[in-house]
């Protein structure tokens, strides 16, 4: 028996070590799908949320826009200044009568948040998310490409002038 042992030991080794891998792998491909799943109802949820309120913006129903604010709070990071910046422009826009101003200012925003959470979604679902999720969030620059080249193309629009007069305030 302790003739089999040397030759046994890295069996078993290898053998634990396979198993354990195979068990992280499984693991780790479930919480992906889980998440990734949640993320694209919420991509899903904010996109409803966002045609309900031009909706509600071109009928002028300000109390369907109340509720679609408290709506849009629950469903925004609370903590993040550019989902609150939303919030903020969702109770200017029950008072404004540039409304249809404040609303593209909105979808704006909601496009880029939209984005960014794609783009991260994306990254964490990569064999190499884990470093790719990192740089995005040390480096939100990483996705300034993205939003120039929206803006720019919102400036090459046929509506440009609206575009940069929402800009301006």
């Amino acid at each position: 028996m302790t003739e089999l042992l040397p030759t046994l030991m890295p069996v078993l080794i290898s053998s634990a070590l396979a198993a354990w891998v195979a068990w992280h792998a499984a693991e780790r491909n479930v919480l992906m799908a889980n998440v990734t799943q949640e993320r694209a109802k919420w991509r899903d949820r904010i996109r409803k949320l966002a045609d309900e309120l031009q909706t509600a913006v071109s009928t002028g129903d300000v109390t369907e826009i109340r509720r679609l604010r408290v709506a849009f709070r629950l469903s925004l990071n609370p903590w993040d200044g550019r989902d609150r910046e939303i919030v903020a422009l969702l109770a200017l826009l029950m008072e404004s009568d540039r409304k249809n101003l404040l609303l593209e200012r909105i979808v704006i925003r909601l496009e880029l948040l939209l984005k960014h959470d794609w783009e991260r979604a994306k990254a964490e679902a990569s064999w190499r998310g884990a470093r790719r999720n990192a740089t995005l969030r040390r480096h939100p620059a990483a996705l300034r490409a993205g939003v120039d080249s929206l803006e720019k193309s919102r400036t090459q629009n046929p509506l440009a002038s609206e575009y940069q007069e929402l800009r301006a305030h």
